[in-house]
């Protein structure tokens, strides 16, 4: 592992947390969080498998300890934003709760700004956006919800929707936050259900059960290339257009050398849980 990557991870969180214990493990370091989360240290360099990281999950799983895989590339774009998510998880965030906030449409930009400045994957355009207030006007929240879908396969007018992206303010946990607005936007949309997904690297999805989002499956771990330069993430098929070009007519393996041989390297992921809230008959 970088040296840069551990040592700069472990002096951020010891002033953030009151404990920090680090444990060697041949699949990386592994740093306890206030023997509440367990964050798993990957490198850009690793020769781990998806199915090693799932075997490290599933043993802290069986001790209900979320395990987090902390990439280098995820750190060094949004360490601030890890960090913020880390402390959540720990209980660290002044708790509000929803009963005592306004929900209320947002506009793209409002959205945008929020949830690039508050959630790890930023904002995706979506047809709804919604937020909680307090009493001061700040914004503590915001759901976006995608546009209302038939499924034909589930009954002539049955419509699905999918929660895209959640987040809270940074330092502030919204008790009861993300039932509201899953409630809010299920009266005035009226779907039939919810979809979300919930990212293995992060979840164990127990928030999204506790607000009645039900498992559907587990999808399968994913592969991205990541820029070593800038540390950006890029699907397979959507490479930077400085790229693509001069991929065109190459095999996999010729590809895999093109990016390996141009400063990319590939990571993955260990898959998502799919889920969905009902609505009540």
């Amino acid at each position: 592992m970088a040296v840069s990557f551990f040592e700069d991870f472990l002096a951020q969180a010891r002033e953030h947390f009151t404990q920090v214990l680090v444990y060697e493990h041949p699949f990386g370091p592994l740093v306890e969080l206030e023997c509440k989360v367990v964050v798993h240290l990957v490198s850009l360099c690793t020769q781990s498998k998806p199915e090693d990281f799932l075997a490290i999950q599933q043993v802290y799983q069986v001790k209900n300890i979320l395990l987090v895989h902390l990439w280098q590339d995820v750190w060094c774009k949004q360490s601030v934003l890890v960090l913020n998510r880390l402390r959540s998880f720990c209980g660290k965030n002044h708790r509000v709760f929803a009963r005592k906030t306004q929900v209320r449409p947002l506009g793209h930009l409002q959205a945008c700004q929020f949830l690039t400045e508050n959630h790890l994957l930023g904002y995706l355009k979506q047809k709804y956006h919604y937020g909680l207030f307090d009493s001061t006007e700040r914004l503590l929240a915001v759901a976006s919800f995608s546009a209302l879908r038939l499924m034909k396969s589930k009954g002539a007018q049955y419509r699905s929707a999918e929660l895209v992206r959640f987040a809270m303010a940074a330092g502030v946990t919204v008790v009861g936050g993300l039932s509201r607005l899953i409630k809010h936007f299920a009266r005035h949309a009226q779907p039939n259900d919810i979809m979300t997904y919930a990212d293995r690297d992060w979840s164990l999805a127990t928030g999204l059960q506790q607000v009645g989002f039900q498992r559907s499956s587990i999808t399968s771990p994913a592969f991205f290339w990541v820029d070593t330069e800038s540390c950006q993430r890029f699907y397979p098929h959507h490479l930077p257009p400085s790229i693509t070009p001069k991929l065109t007519g190459l095999d996999s393996h010729a590809t895999q050398t093109f990016l390996q041989n141009n400063g990319f390297v590939q990571v993955f992921n260990t898959g998502n849980i799919k889920m969905y809230w009902y609505a009540s008959e």
